[in-house]
C-alpha cells in the first residue's frame, strides 16, 4: 500500500468521523476545567455580591418598616410611582421582606447577570478565537463545537450557582423557601437566555467588540420592553416579550407562577439551537455577517498612540457615555418620588440622610446614588487599562513598541482615555440627572448643581484606575485581582452600612471618602488626597510597566 493511498484513508477515516456528533463534541470536559480554571476570579466577583446583596436586602426590611401601618404606605407610595415601576418593574407584595426584596433588585439584578452571562460566553468563544488562541486549542484533539459547548456549560453553571447562592441567602434570613427558589430561579433563568444570546452574537460578529456589542444591545431592547410595559397598560404584552421582566412575573413570594420559567427555557434552548447552527455554516474566524471593509489608508490625524488608543475605544466610551446617560435622566426623574416613598418612615429617612447626606431627603437622595453612578462607570476605566493587556495578549503590543513608540507613550495613551472618561461620564451623567430633575419640578434652575454634585466622585474612580494599571505593571496576568477589588468595594457601597461592617473595611472603599453633594459641604482635603493616592499609583503602575516583560 503507497504511502498516498495510507495519506487519503487517513483524511476520509477523519472526514469521517468529524461528521459523527461525537467528535464534534470531543473535549469538552478539558475546555470547561480550562474555563473555570480561568474564571476563578470571575465568577466569584460577580456571585457573591449579587447573592448577598440580595440577602442583605430582605435582611434590612424589618429594621426599615417595623409596623404594618410603615408597609402599607410604602405600598400605596411606592406600588402607584409609574418612574419606580419602569425601574423595577410590578409590585406584587411590598409589604414582606421577599416581596419587597423581589421588587426592589430584581430587574437591576437581572440587568447584570445578563451582562455577566453575555461578557461570559463571548469571552470563551469569540475573543479565544478572534487572538488565534482556539485555533491553537483546535489542533489537538477537539471537536468543531466543543469550545461553543463548554462556553455554554460554564456559563449556565454559573447562572445556578448564583441561583443558588441567592436563594439559600434568603432562605437564611427567614424568607419563605417556595419565593427564595422562584427568585434564584428567576435569576438563573435571565442568566440562561442571555447565554443564549451572548452566544449567537459570537457567531453573527467576526469581533469581540462587535459581539458583546450585540449582546448588550438585546439587553438594552429587553429592558426597555420591561419599562415601556410596566407603566403602560395598553403595551403590557411589550413586558412579556422581555426576559427581564419574566423574572418579575413568575411572582416570588406572591403566589408563584412556575410556568412562567419556560418561557426562558424555551428561549434559551432557540437561541443555543441558533448559535450552533450559524457556527456549522461559517468559517473559522469568520462571523455569520460580513464584516465591513475600513478605508484604504488611515486618516492623516491617526499617526500617534494617543490616536490608535483613541480609535480602539471610542465606540466603549461612547456606549458607556449613552448608558450612563439614561441612567442619569432616570435617577433625576425619580428624586422628586423620594419624598412620597420616604413619607411616614424617619427611620428609613435617616439612614438615607446618613448614607447621603444631611439636608432633604431629594439631596441625600441624589448623594447617595451618584457614588453608586460612579461605581458603575468605574468599569469602563478599569476596562479602558486593560484594553493595554488585551493589545500584549493580541501581539498587537509588540508591533507598536517596534516603532518609535516608548512603553510610558504606548501606557499613558490607554491611561489618558481611562483618566478622561470618568469625567466625561459623570458630567453627561450629572447634567441627565440635573435636567431631568428640573423637568420633573417645573425648574430648570436646579440642574447645574445636581450636575455639579455628581463631579465629586471622580477621584474615587482614579483611585481604581491607578490600581488598575498598578495591578497591570507589575504582573500582566493580575487583571483578576483589580476584579475582585471593585466588587469589594461595590459590596462596601451596596451594603456595608445595612450588614454593619466595620469601619475599617468601610473606609477601604474610596466612594467613602467622597463630599455627600447635594446636601453636605464641599471638602477639599479629602478629594485632593484621592487623586494624589490615584497620581502615585498611576505612576508606579507606569514604572512597573516600563521594566517587566511585554507578553
Amino acid at each position: 500500500m503507497s504511502t498516498a493511498t495510507s495519506a487519503a484513508r487517513a483524511s476520509r477515516a477523519v472526514d469521517g468521523a468529524e461528521d459523527g456528533q461525537g467528535s464534534r463534541l470531543s473535549g469538552i470536559p478539558a475546555l470547561v476545567r480550562l474555563a473555570v480554571r480561568r474564571d476563578r476570579v470571575w465568577w466569584p466577583a460577580w456571585i457573591v455580591p449579587l447573592a448577598g446583596y440580595t440577602a442583605a436586602t430582605a435582611a434590612a426590611y424589618e429594621g426599615l418598616y417595623p409596623t404594618a401601618e410603615l408597609r402599607r404606605t410604602i405600598t400605596a407610595s411606592m406600588g402607584s410611582n409609574a418612574t419606580l415601576r419602569a425601574m423595577y418593574g410590578l409590585p406584587y407584595d411590598l409589604e414582606s421582606p421577599g416581596g419587597f426584596t423581589a421588587w426592589r433588585i430584581g430587574a437591576m439584578t437581572c440587568v447584570l447577570v445578563a451582562v455577566m452571562s453575555v461578557l461570559t460566553v463571548v469571552r470563551h468563544t469569540r475573543e479565544e478565537e478572534e487572538t488565534g488562541r482556539l485555533e491553537l486549542v483546535r489542533a489537538g484533539v477537539v471537536g468543531r463545537h466543543a469550545a461553543l459547548a463548554a462556553a455554554v456549560l460554564v456559563t449556565v453553571g454559573g447562572n445556578l450557582v448564583l441561583g443558588l447562592a441567592a436563594t439559600a441567602g434568603l432562605v437564611a434570613v427567614g424568607t419563605p423557601l417556595a419565593g427564595a427558589t422562584a427568585l434564584g430561579a428567576g435569576f438563573a433563568s435571565v442568566g440562561l437566555v442571555f447565554t443564549g444570546v451572548g452566544a449567537v452574537g459570537a457567531q453573527l460578529s467576526e469581533s469581540t467588540r462587535s459581539a458583546r456589542g450585540i449582546g448588550l444591545g438585546a439587553l438594552t431592547a429587553a429592558f426597555l420592553a420591561h419599562s415601556v410595559g410596566d407603566t403602560n397598560d395598553d403595551l403590557s404584552w411589550l413586558a412579556w416579550s422581555s426576559p427581564v421582566a419574566w423574572a418579575n412575573r413568575v411572582r416570588p413570594y406572591a403566589g408563584e407562577r412556575w410556568w412562567v420559567l419556560l418561557l426562558p427555557a424555551v428561549t434559551a434552548a432557540v437561541l443555543l439551537v441558533t448559535a450552533r447552527l450559524l457556527e456549522a455554516s461559517r468559517d473559522f474566524a469568520a462571523g455569520a455577517l460580513p464584516a465591513r471593509l475600513g478605508p484604504a489608508r488611515g486618516a492623516g490625524w491617526f499617526g500617534s498612540p494617543v490616536a490608535l488608543a483613541w480609535r480602539l475605544q471610542r465606540g466603549s466610551l461612547l456606549a458607556w457615555t449613552v448608558g450612563l446617560a439614561v441612567m442619569g435622566a432616570a435617577v433625576g426623574a425619580i428624586a422628586p418620588g423620594v419624598i412620597q416613598m420616604f413619607e411616614g418612615n424617619p427611620t428609613l429617612a435617616a439612614m438615607l440622610r446618613q448614607l447621603g447626606g444631611s439636608r432633604s431627603v431629594v439631596d441625600a437622595y441624589l448623594a447617595y446614588v451618584f457614588p453608586v453612578l460612579a461605581t458603575i462607570g468605574t468599569a469602563h476605566s478599569i476596562q479602558a487599562v486593560l484594553r493595554l493587556r488585551t493589545e500584549e495578549a493580541e501581539l498587537r503590543a509588540e508591533q507598536v513598541l517596534a516603532t518609535a513608540v516608548t512603553r510610558t507613550a504606548f501606557a499613558g495613551s490607554h491611561l489618558a482615555l481611562a483618566i478622561v472618561s470618568p469625567v466625561v461620564l459623570m458630567t453627561v451623567a450629572g447634567l441627565c440627572a440635573g435636567l431631568g430633575y428640573g423637568i420633573a419640578v417645573g425648574d430648570l434652575g436646579v440642574a447645574g448643581p445636581v450636575a455639579a454634585a455628581a463631579l465629586v466622585s471622580i477621584p474615587a474612580v482614579w483611585v481604581l484606575t491607578g490600581l488598575t494599571m498598578l495591578c497591570l505593571g507589575a504582573r500582566s496576568t493580575w487583571a483578576g485581582l483589580v476584579w475582585a477589588a471593585y466588587g469589594l468595594v461595590v459590596l462596601i457601597g451596596q451594603v456595608g452600612q445595612l450588614l454593619r461592617f466595620p469601619d475599617w473595611l468601610l473606609w477601604v472603599s474610596p466612594y467613602r471618602h467622597v463630599p455627600a453633594l447635594p446636601g453636605g459641604e464641599l471638602s477639599w482635603p479629602p478629594l485632593v488626597g484621592l487623586t494624589l493616592v490615584a497620581a502615585a499609583l498611576l505612576l508606579a503602575g507606569v514604572a512597573a510597566y516600563r521594566h517587566r516583560d511585554i507578553g
